[in-house]
């Protein structure tokens, strides 16, 4: 959590800085350790923990974004797997990244909005 934090959080609120930031985490053990609560907290950003079991009410890719996601990757795993069945094929870590951006520019906006206003965010 801290490496993400240090990594991926703060660089992103640098970037920002007149902005407000709020991270909602849920409550798996790790999100809510002293050290994260201080270092979110450490960078201006609000902290508000989610309460247990609303995740996958909440959270914008459980409600609607994970599972056209997956679906992506799925196919693009299966195509490479059948376009290369003679060579055994081996899926390298580019190439995962390479699905991984073209599964998430296939993730229409409208139905990043749709899921937001769906849990109540617009």
């Amino acid at each position: 959590m801290g490496t993400w934090i240090e990594k991926s959080l703060k660089p992103f609120i640098e970037t920002k800085s007149k902005e407000l930031h709020l991270l909602m985490m849920d409550n798996f053990s790790p999100h809510q350790t002293q050290s994260v609560r201080d270092n979110v907290s450490d960078l201006g950003c609000l902290l508000a923990m989610l309460p247990p079991n609303m995740t996958s009410r909440v959270q914008v890719l459980d409600v609607g974004i994970n599972k056209p996601f997956k679906d992506h990757m799925r196919w693009f795993y299966s195509s490479y797997l059948v376009e290369n069945a003679e060579s055994k094929p081996k899926v390298t870590r580019e190439l995962m990244t390479k699905w991984i951006a073209d599964s998430w520019e296939l993730i229409a906006r409208d139905t990043i909005l749709k899921t937001c206003n769906k849990i109540g965010f617009i």
